[in-house]
Order: structure tokens, then C-alpha cells, then sequence
């Protein structure tokens, strides 16, 4: 899906991938179903592909899924973004009910502390700890709860945060980036 220029921006074809299509950035495997993401939607998929709910939301990159209840159930993912040029909206993170046709329960954003908007570039699930780390654009890891309240910061590099892993007990998080200009 997403077979168009993100953001609304126009792209030159020549100079990219696809005629400048971004398609699917994520894909979060759901027992039987999938969540996939993209710069401008997020989408839940059947077995095969057939699509089942879908949620037009421009500058998402990346997700994951919210800690396992007690049954083990997944009922909702949470996605981030990255702030565009035109967008109105703050650069957020978002907790979708995946049984509410993918409704935003809850949502946060984070500024600098000169108010500049902070993306989100990649996202974990700590199921042990119970908690999600999101990597941002300006070099720290945020772990918050499953509510999304921030309960740490971590500074991880000089620039952004590309990828990062965490170890299935929780313990240790495994973080690529870059180096600030």
C-alpha cells in the first residue's frame, strides 16, 4: 500500500525509488493477521493480504506492538512519526485499539527543550519490563509505559536513532544512529 510521494510532497521520479513512492516501512506480525506501516497509513491485513481496517495518517514510520496482556492477547500497537513541512499535526506517537478499527486511544508528542518537534525514527517492545522504547530523531531513547507516559530518557547518539533491538529479557536495548552534522 502507500503507492504515492509521502507527505504531499511532490518528488522527482527520476531521483527515486518507485517514481518517489515510499510503500511499507513496517510490517508487525498479529497472530494470523498483520499490521502494516507506511508514511501514509496504517492498515491491518488478513491472512493473504485482504484488508480489513484502515487508518490514513500521514508520517508514520515505524511501530510495535503493546506488551502482551496476562492471556497474551495483542489488542493494540502503538506507531511514530516523523514531523513533515506542511503537516499541522504534532509528530506523535500513537496507540491504536486494533478491535476498534485501528482508533487512536491515546497519543503524545515530544519537543526539545527549544520546542523543536522531535521525531520518532523506530520503536521496541520490552514484554518483560512491560514497557516501549522509542528511538528519536534527536539521538535519545524514550521508554514509556503502556499508557505512553515517559519514564526515562536515555541519550543513545549525537544524532538520530535508525534501529534498535531489545533482548528478550528486557535488559539490554541495541541501538543504531548517526553522528550529528
Amino acid at each position: 500500500h502507500a503507492y504515492r510521494a509521502p507527505y504531499g510532497i511532490e518528488v522527482d521520479p527520476s531521483m527515486s525509488i518507485m517514481g518517489g513512492q515510499i510503500g511499507i516501512t513496517t510490517i508487525l506480525p498479529l497472530g494470523g493477521y498483520a499490521a502494516t506501516i507506511s508514511p501514509s497509513a496504517v492498515r491491518i491485513h488478513a491472512h493473504g493480504g485482504l484488508q480489513l481496517h484502515d487508518h490514513d495518517i500521514e508520517g508514520i514510520l515505524c511501530g510495535t506492538i503493546h506488551p502482551h496482556s496476562d492471556q497474551g492477547a495483542v489488542t493494540h500497537i502503538s506507531v511514530g512519526g516523523i514531523p513533515c513541512g506542511s503537516m499541522n499535526r504534532e509528530p506523535e506517537i500513537h496507540c491504536m485499539d486494533l478491535w476498534q478499527g485501528l482508533r487512536t486511544v491515546s497519543s503524545r508528542a515530544f519537543n526539545d527543550t527549544y520546542g523543536k518537534k522531535i521525531g520518532v525514527t523506530t520503536m521496541a517492545t520490552s514484554h518483560d519490563k512491560g514497557s516501549i522504547v522509542a528511538g528519536c530523531s534527536d539521538g535519545n531513547l524514550r521508554v514509556l509505559d503502556g499508557s505512553l507516559r515517559e519514564l526515562a530518557t536515555i541519550k543513545s547518539h549525537s544524532g538520530g536513532v535508525s534501529s534498535m533491538a531489545i533482548s528478550t529479557d528486557g535488559m539490554l536495548v541495541a541501538t543504531t544512529g548517526y553522528l550529528a552534522n
